[in-house]
């Protein structure tokens, strides 16, 4: 475990760590909905703001990039000190769901 993993109220309790885990492994299977659920519950227990950008993520992968942008925007709000290659990776996930989110627009209009 890392120092930053060592100080984080998540990974520190068992219940939210299982929830994380349990989330990365369904994520990685593809069930979206099931890693979804699983990191609400994680944020449920230890609302840490770091679980906000992996709901987001899954959010997205759903294709609900509006809904992962809100939960980008939370986190932003929330991290007062947030790690620069977090930030680096969450300016990437946001570019993603807005350009998912224009063609979903645009798609709509021609219909």
């Amino acid at each position: 475990m890392s120092d930053e993993d060592q100080s984080d109220d998540c990974l520190q309790d068992g219940l939210c760590r299982a929830h994380y885990t349990r989330a990365r492994g369904l994520s990685k299977e593809g069930n979206y909905a099931g890693a979804l659920a699983a990191y609400e519950a994680a944020y449920r227990r230890r609302p840490v703001p770091w679980l906000l950008i992996n709901i987001g993520r899954t959010l997205h992968k759903l294709g609900k990039p509006a809904d992962a942008l809100a939960y980008y925007q939370r986190y932003r709000e929330q991290d007062r000190d947030p790690a620069p290659e977090r930030l680096k990776l969450l300016a990437q996930y946001v570019q993603q769901a807005e350009a998912e989110q224009g063609r979903a627009q645009a798609v709509e209009r021609e219909q």
